[in-house]
């Protein structure tokens, strides 16, 4: 799976979670922009990403997770560490 079509599931996840046709996918946005990204989306988010590439994120992960293209860049190296 290539970077533009993990954004574009990711996305899709963002929509279908926030309830939001209009999420701003671009690299430099943090999570805490994200309207209706709050404390509790943020654990469906996980889940549902998790569930949809089929990786599990550890605990020293969700420090990393505060920006749109830092959480694709995870879910890549996560991807690519499957692959190996």
């Amino acid at each position: 799976m290539n970077r533009n079509e993990v954004k574009n599931l990711f996305r899709d996840i963002l929509v279908s979670t926030l309830e939001r046709n209009d999420v701003d996918m671009d690299d430099s946005v943090w999570t805490k922009e994200v309207d209706g990204w709050n404390s509790l989306s943020n654990v469906v988010i996980i889940a549902e990403l998790e569930k949809a590439f089929h990786i599990k994120f550890r605990l020293k992960d969700f420090k990393r997770m505060d920006k749109i293209g830092t959480i694709i860049d995870l879910i890549m190296e996560k991807l690519n560490q499957a692959s190996v």
